[in-house]
């Protein structure tokens, strides 16, 4: 059986990589042919349809930005075509395919064989502390829920070690912020140990540093055409989009400052 698919997220040569990856899963039970594509960076107009004879729309939720997830969907429920956000892991994604299709399920879902993105070396480096600095894009975003990804990390034209610091002193802002009891807490532990001490629960996660510096490192870590770096590059292209809101455009005094942080951050 052969799907016109639609395919949502990631860069037009990962999505084909993984397509066929899946096919290769599939074999005669299931073909998924990608009719259409968007990338992460493409937006779509609310006017614009689902391209015509699509069979299935498959979200890559982990290299999708989220209006463009949401326009898709409320248009696959419109237009009565399956609807399936899928993890990047191909044996994963295999699952909910077979799930949506009603096909027998595969008892292989090794992924231990599968390309690491963003967020899996991110999780792995926190381990059970994520909750204490998850990244934009996440299913739980904690703290930063409903902060934009320029105000999470502004730039500071004064080198990396007063702008992480600065963001440092935001991620306490932003905690003290999620709710009452944390930001009392917070107060008295600063009245007592000084302001410095209630930056311990974040810089414990990366022994006695911010992680910040850690963040920094694997965003430049990942190779030209990788899933990983692909996150990275939807991360930073919406960093720049809401850097350019409101009062932030005077943190830049030309457009090759803008370059400059954006290579210093993202790599």
């Amino acid at each position: 059986m052969q799907q016109n698919t639609f395919v949502i997220g990631g860069e037009s040569k990962f999505a084909s990589k993984f397509v066929e990856r899946l096919n290769k899963r599939f074999g005669k039970e299931l073909q998924l042919f990608i009719s259409s594509h968007k990338s992460w960076d493409q937006s779509a107009d609310r006017r614009e349809d689902i391209p015509s004879n699509t069979d299935l729309v498959l979200v890559l939720k982990s290299n999708c930005n989220h209006s463009l997830r949401n326009w898709v969907r409320q248009k696959a429920t419109k237009d009565n075509i399956k609807f399936i956000e899928c993890s990047h892991k191909t044996a994963i994604a295999e699952m909910d395919i077979r799930h949506c299709y009603q096909l027998p399920m595969n008892n292989d879902i090794d992924t231990t064989q599968e390309e690491s993105d963003l967020y899996d070396i991110w999780s792995s480096f926190l381990g059970e502390r994520i909750f204490v600095l998850p990244l934009l894009g996440m299913d739980d975003e904690g703290i930063f829920t409903g902060k934009d990804a320029y105000e999470r990390m502004p730039w500071v034209r004064d080198g990396k070690k007063r702008m992480v610091a600065k963001w440092d002193r935001l991620w306490v802002r932003y905690t003290k912020e999620s709710s009452e009891k944390t930001r009392n807490l917070l107060h008295r532990v600063a009245s007592i140990e000084g302001r410095k001490a209630t930056l311990e629960p974040l810089h414990l996660t990366n022994k006695g540093r911010s992680p910040y510096y850690k963040l920094i490192e694997i965003f430049k870590s990942f190779k030209e055409g990788s899933l990983g770096q692909g996150q990275v590059k939807m991360i930073a292209d919406q960093w720049v989009r809401d850097a350019y809101l409101g009062s932030n455009l005077r943190d830049f005094q030309s457009k090759s400052s803008l370059g400059y942080a954006l290579k210093l951050i993202f790599g």
